[in-house]
């Protein structure tokens, strides 16, 4: 039939006239499928009635005549129609239905469809009165015109079809034209919003029309906007390259020959904006041709716009043809000479730059003669702006901006910051197009999913719920319109995969034939409309995929969601799991909820693997709403409890106690499952602190796999329960509890638990210095996992073997053993698993404070973990790192890699790493005086802890504020915050700095028995658990305590340098100098003492550890005292002083006021006071004094109250 079609151009001419242009391409390319899909589409519906015609009719009676009369009409009505690219719908006696937007869309439809009204009716009064025999009948037309979605289909059946469109915004237009008297043209408050900058307007009262609740508001259009121009961005975001290179072609153009130039890209890239800041540049004369679209067709129409702007009423007399063109040949060609001399003129005086803005809109004739004019020996450089490549030209392609660019341009656009996550949104949808950028940004504040918040944008309500708008989709839609037939049918169809889709898909699933899927997507390409990634296709900007889903029907869109999901099941097979998410969303929007169900948990489950935790919530929200359809229990009992197991992982005990509680309230709940939940709500309760009840819901969990014959739970909730005795350092407790899983297992023949159980036999072992055991039981435990050929377990063993003979000195041993490991995760080629070696070879490092080579491990780690985005990895090598700056006190860089860390916590919802990087930073904060910053970050710590009921972070961030409090002078609030039952701390070296904190507190209140016997109890804790910093903690608090009373620290001295010797710990460094230089004062040898508190002040002042530099200036201030040295006793009491000022600026008065009264504060400003009123040093000593509050400084100053002297400062300060 094609064939047969194709062949008689007649035949197909006069069809076109009966049909739309994109329905008959459709037929045209598959006449066996003559049946039209619908789309939904967003139009401007034009219904146009003559008043008088009824008249006319009665009056000329003969029917010729009147279709003589009703043609005319109608010719001119089509003529106007086609002018502006609409499509007739349908004629209705001597009514006329029109359609703008289907099935070919444009950008301004709802402007096309007034003008178009505009035109209609001037045409219809150019009819004027119709002479008859009973006389004359004056003819005139009425117009209503209504903007929104509809539905655009082939109705019928398969005898005879018509495509039309239908929907209550059809209904309305046709309302609309009713209440419009004759010569008006009445439009809707939807159109209105799209063309009120267009055209004059007079708003009428709204008016009730059937099938509305509530009235609508109308208007009736006036008249054509004077100066209406459209609206751009002209915001210039650097473009320096694109820049350059039209500057070379200039340069060329005009020292050389004559050169076109096309600037090409999508619609709203920004190619005017960046010629016109080309042509503000100086050195040439610039012509400006812009076209107007509506007179396309009228010869050299946007040449004549060029003159009558320039020229206005005073118009050369040479350019005058240029408005009354005949349509002959010689008159073209003389016009055309004509139109090359102008410009060559020009040129001929001054460079000439001529800008063709808009392709689409210049006039053709225009067009073709800056085509055809040879300027290879003129200074002139053409440049042109289109959308696509022109062969022949010179083209400069125009791309999107990248992230940082489109950041930059919506800041210079709004003038205030906005919150990255909307940054990363918005170019996420526009691509980096500047006018869909702008958009976008317009939409998302307009919809209120932004707003102003102290001084920044912020997010208001959930991105995902927005949707593109019509105005956005529409300028889409038209690009889209304008693809051929077959690429356009792909586009729909691939807008259903997402955003990103596999060739072989589409061609599975549509059944296209392999070397027909590649030839439209080549056309795909060129258009602009795909990219290609290899075997892969993208859309080119998310807002092609939407629009294109937008004009699907929803049956439509279930069928091809259903098609795809069943053939991605068949096509992925092994790989489905890493496709969950997509197949789920297939399945949701088929409407087979189920299967979505199933698919949602695979991926809550990944996500919750990949430490995604915010994503995996979504998941779960999602699951429970489709859940509502179903109303499943089991589901309903599935989502609780992997909610459960999320917020476990993000810290946020309390939630996920709510959950497992509520699973295990229901009483439908088997056994297993019981044990299950019994399990995770135990490991809840041990990152609460809350070991005891912990080990209760661990037995009880023994209890249900008892009930239940489940052994091999039996055996896995023994090796949990080991772990917490081993935990909390009850070694024989754990190794009961190993030992029965070892029991179970072996009579079970369960490998994997035997092979567990020797590694923690292995590992209290190793702890408690029992090596020969422990490496019998790590070698057994190895020979389990390679027989299983587990690499993992293998590396494991061999790291902790490492690391066991390293503690013990034996290093060429442990060397041996850590380098098995690694050879292990190469040999094995899993870059995850080796990247996972190295964070936990990094830490064994770190612990040895082998701290270079735990820095190449991590930077290793993360640089594997970064490529995969694994945020929750990311963030525990990057805590682990600034760990390590942290211990050799270079603080500033600690603090960077703390903040990146708490970035990516926040970012993955985990608000235990996010608590335990606060508490870190609170503790670098008050080391290096930044008080404020140390208290706020404490605080929110222990705020955080308590909501999610970590009750570690609460203590330790609270004995950090007991020690600033006690620094400041406040003894009631340093109390205040060690007021705890340390029973419920399970963190050794937690436990042991609360215990140090409660020391100090003892030798301030001087009640130094209770300090040692503290000490000592730190001294045992780090002898049992084989931990040195634990040991050096208790060694410092004795040597303070005894130093205090007098009594000889030597031996604990000599004891702390020892392990100073193997460990690398610069703060407890920086504490054992300050106080082995009292012990030096203590037994007379000065020079020692000097030597040492000099050596401790530098190295405080190098290292900016403030808290520590005080003690050191008042320890050589009293050493200086000694050998009366006063000068020296002057010049650092004043650089004290500096320190001082800088501590206590901007903190609150209370704490001010005491920390002035401190041991080593007042001895400072006495012994400053004392000797400067003793040289009568009047200049120095209003400098020593000037900073401190006028109270404080009085109490300082009651001894020479009486003197001159006195009198003398009061007077300068």
């Amino acid at each position: 039939m094609r064939k047969e079609i194709m062949g008689d151009e007649k035949i197909i001419d006069a069809f076109k006239k009966y049909l739309p242009k994109r329905v008959f391409e459709k037929i045209i390319s598959n006449p066996d499928c003559v049946r039209v899909e619908g789309e939904r589409r967003f139009v401007t519906i034009l219904f146009g009635d003559l008043s008088g015609f009824t008249s006319l009719t009665e009056k000329l009676e003969d029917p010729e005549k009147i279709v003589e009369v009703v043609n005319k009409y109608f010719k001119r009505m089509l003529e106007i129609v086609e002018k502006y690219e609409g499509d007739v719908d349908k004629f209705l006696g001597d009514a006329i239905m029109v359609v703008f937007g289907a099935p070919v869309s444009h950008k301004d439809d709802p402007e096309r469809a007034i003008r178009a009204a505009i035109e209609m009716i001037e045409a219809v009064k150019e009819l004027g009165k119709i002479k008859t025999k009973k006389g004359d009948v004056e003819i005139n037309m009425s117009i209503g015109i209504n903007t929104g979605e509809v539905v655009a289909l082939n109705m019928g059946s398969d005898k005879r079809m018509e495509y039309t469109v239908m929907g209550d915004n059809v209904n309305l237009a046709a309302r609309l034209e009713s209440v419009a008297k004759a010569g008006e043209i009445i439009i809707s408050d939807r159109t209105y919003k799209y063309v009120k900058d267009a055209f004059e307007f007079e708003k009428l009262n709204p008016v009730s029309v059937k099938g509305k609740e509530k009235p609508i508001q109308i208007y009736k259009v006036k008249g054509i906007k004077e100066g209406k121009r459209e609206k751009f961005y002209e915001i210039f975001i650097d473009r320096e390259e694109e820049l350059e290179e039209l500057r070379r072609f200039r340069e060329y153009s005009f020292a050389k020959e004559g050169l076109k130039i096309n600037v090409y890209g999508d619609f709203g890239i920004g190619k005017s904006t960046l010629i016109n800041r080309f042509l503000q540049e100086k050195g040439f004369r610039v012509i400006k041709i812009s076209g107007d679209k509506f007179r396309r067709n009228i010869p050299f129409s946007s040449f004549t716009n060029f003159i009558t702007d320039y020229y206005g009423k005073n118009i050369p007399q040479n350019l005058l043809d240029f408005f009354e063109i005949k349509e002959e040949k010689e008159i073209f060609k003389k016009l055309k000479g004509k139109f090359y001399n102008y410009f060559f003129e020009i040129s001929n005086v001054s460079p000439l730059i001529v800008f063709i803005n808009d392709y689409d809109s210049v006039d053709r004739i225009t067009l073709n003669s800056f085509e055809e004019m040879k300027i290879s020996d003129k200074k002139i450089m053409i440049v042109l702006e289109s959308e696509n490549k022109i062969e022949g030209w010179n083209n400069i392609k125009i791309e999107g901006f990248n992230l940082e660019k489109t950041g930059e341009l919506l800041s210079k656009y709004v003038n205030i910051p906005l919150e990255k996550k909307i940054i990363d949104f918005i170019y996420k949808k526009s691509k980096g197009n500047p006018f869909f950028t702008i958009q976008i940004f317009e939409i998302l504040k307009s919809k209120r999913f932004i707003r102003k918040y102290k001084g920044e944008y912020r997010i208001a309500k959930g991105l995902s719920s927005f949707y593109l708008p019509e105005s956005v989709s529409g300028i889409i839609i038209d690009f889209l319109d304008r693809l051929p037939e077959e690429l356009y049918t792909l586009v729909q169809y691939s807008s259903v995969l997402g955003n990103r889709f596999d060739i072989n898909m589409i061609k599975g699933i549509y059944n296209i034939s392999f070397e027909k899927i590649n030839s439209i997507i080549d056309s795909g390409i060129k258009s602009g409309v795909f990219k290609k990634f290899g075997e892969e296709i993208e859309f080119s900007s998310p807002l092609f995929q939407e629009a294109a889903y937008s004009t699907l029907f929803k049956k439509r869109k279930a069928e091809l969601h259903k098609k795809a999901g069943y053939f991605l099941e068949e096509y992925l097979k092994e790989r489905i799991g890493n496709y969950s998410d997509i197949l789920g969303w297939h399945f949701e929007n088929a409407g087979e909820t189920e299967k979505a169900i199933i698919y949602y948990f695979d991926t809550e489950k990944r996500m919750r693997y990949l430490s995604e935790y915010n994503t995996a919530i979504q998941y779960i929200q999602k699951i429970e709403e489709l859940n509502r359809k179903l109303r499943s229990k089991k589901y309903k009992i599935e989502a609780t409890i992997e909610k459960g197991k999320i917020y476990f992982n993000t810290g946020d005990v309390k939630l996920s106690k709510e959950c497992f509680e509520n699973v295990l309230e229901d009483k439908d709940i088997d056994e297993n499952r019981r044990g299950d939940i019994s399990g995770y709500y135990a490991a809840l309760l041990v990152r609460t602190g809350d070991v005891e009840n912990a080990l209760i819901y661990n037995k009880r969990a023994i209890k249900h796999y008892k009930n239940a014959k489940n052994r091999i739970g039996e055996a896995h909730t023994n090796i949990n329960m080991g772990v917490i005795y081993l935990n909390t350092g009850r070694f024989k407790d754990a190794m009961e509890c190993f030992k029965n899983s070892l029991d179970i297992a072996l009579k079970e023949n369960k490998l994997e638990i035997s092979g567990t159980a020797y590694f923690n036999i292995a590992y209290i072992n190793d702890l408690t210095g029992n090596i020969e055991e422990a490496k019998k039981n790590y070698n057994l435990s190895l020979d389990i996992w390679k027989r299983l050929k587990n690499k993992k377990w293998e590396e494991q063993i061999y790291a902790n073997l490492g690391a066991m003979f390293v503690s013990t000195g034996n290093y060429d041993e442990g060397e041996i053993y850590l380098n098995q490991a690694l050879s292990i995760a190469d040999e094995i080629g899993d870059i995850e698993h080796r990247a996972r070696a190295h964070l936990n070879l990094g830490i064994i490092e770190s612990s040895r404070n082998n701290f270079e080579k735990a820095l190449d491990y991590y930077n290793d780690a993360i640089e594997y973990f970064k490529s995969q985005g694994m945020l929750n990895e990311m963030n525990i090598c990057l805590s682990n790192i600034a760990e390590i700056y942290e211990k050799r006190c270079e603080f500033d860089i600690a603090i960077d890699n703390y903040n990146a860390a708490i970035e990516g916590a926040r970012k993955t919802g985990d608000r235990a790493l996010e608590s335990y990087i606060l508490q870190k930073l609170g503790d670098i904060y008050f080391i290096t005086g930044k008080v404020n910053l140390s208290i706020d970050s404490l605080n929110l710590c222990a705020k955080i802890s308590k909501e999610i009921g970590i009750n570690d972070f609460v203590i330790d961030a609270s004995q950090t504020l007991s020690r600033i409090y006690l620094f400041f002078g406040r003894k009631d609030l340093c109390e205040e915050n060690l007021f705890f039952d340390e029973n419920i701390i399970s963190n050794p070296e937690i436990l042991g700095r609360f215990i140090e904190a409660k020391a100090n507190l003892f030798i301030e209140n001087k009640e130094y028995e209770n300090a040692i016997n503290l000490g000592n109890r730190l001294i045992k804790m780090g002898n049992d658990l084989k931990n040195q910093y634990l040991r050096i903690l208790g060694l410092l608090v004795n040597i303070d305590a005894k130093s205090s009373m007098n009594i000889d620290t030597s031996q604990e001295i000599w004891d702390a340098e020892e392990i100073l010797k193997r460990n690398d710990f610069p703060l407890i460094r920086l504490k054992l100098m300050k106080l082995s230089g009292r012990m030096f004062l203590y037994l007379g040898d000065f020079t020692s003492a000097f030597s040492t508190f000099e050596m401790g002040l530098n190295e405080t002042k190098k290292k900016k550890v403030i808290f520590l530099e005080l003690g050191f200036y008042n320890s050589l201030i009293e050493a200086f005292r000694f050998i009366k040295r006063e000068f020296k006793i002057i010049e650092l009491s004043i650089d004290a002083m500096k320190t001082i000022l800088n501590l206590t600026d901007g903190i609150q008065e209370d704490l001010r006021n005491s920390f002035y009264f401190t041991k080593d504060v007042k001895g400072i400003i006495e012994n400053g006071i004392k000797y400067l009123y003793e040289e009568r040093n009047l200049p120095l000593a209003i400098e020593f004094l000037k900073g401190i509050p006028d109270n404080i400084r009085e109490e300082f100053l009651k001894e020479i109250q009486e003197t001159d002297f006195y009198k003398e400062l009061r007077n300068h300060i």
